[in-house]
Parts: structure tokens; C-alpha cells; sequence
């Protein structure tokens, strides 16, 4: 049974991010985000452009996994989200994961 390429895709981004190559991981993270439109890949591209001090997108994507945790009914994980755009607008958001 093949692997679903959205997996694929997340295995990927996990890689480059692991590997230090984070201009590659921002590329594979937005593409993972627009297709699966789970808050958790939007939350993952936020702290990846957070951490490549893009903090415009990184705020945009943080406030899409934001309202997508909202929409779930997820109030406690959208709190945290809205804590990390509060640390990304201030530029205390942690460097590493």
C-alpha cells in the first residue's frame, strides 16, 4: 500500500528542518499547509518562518492555525497559537525546536 503523499510530504519537512535547510523546509511546509489545511502544518510553517525572521508570514500563518483550531473547537490549542504570534510580534519566538 503506498504511502499518502501528504505523509510524504510531512516526512519531507521534518527532514529539512532537521537538516537545517530551512529556506527548502519554509517551501515543503507551505505546500503541506495549503493542501491538508490542518492547523497543525499552518502552526509548523508559522514557526518555521518565525524562525527565519519572516514574521509577517510567520504571524499569518500562526493566525490561519489559529482560526482553524478555533473552528475545530480546539480554545485551549488556539490560545497557545495566540500566545506564539504574541512571542513572534515581540521577537522573543525561540530559535530552535
Amino acid at each position: 500500500m503506498p504511502v499518502p503523499t501528504s505523509d510524504l510530504l510531512a516526512h519531507r519537512c521534518r527532514t529539512l528542518v532537521r537538516r537545517g535547510r530551512h529556506r527548502q523546509a519554509v517551501q515543503a511546509l507551505r505546500q503541506l499547509a495549503h493542501r491538508d489545511q490542518t492547523p497543525a502544518a499552518w502552526v509548523r510553517l508559522g514557526a518555521a518562518l518565525a524562525r527565519a525572521e519572516r514574521t509577517d508570514a510567520a504571524i499569518d500563518a500562526f493566525k490561519q492555525g489559529w482560526w482553524l483550531h478555533r473552528r475545530a473547537g480546539h480554545s485551549r490549542r488556539a490560545e497557545v497559537v495566540s500566545m506564539l504570534i504574541d512571542q513572534v510580534r515581540v521577537g522573543a519566538f525561540p530559535s530552535a525546536a
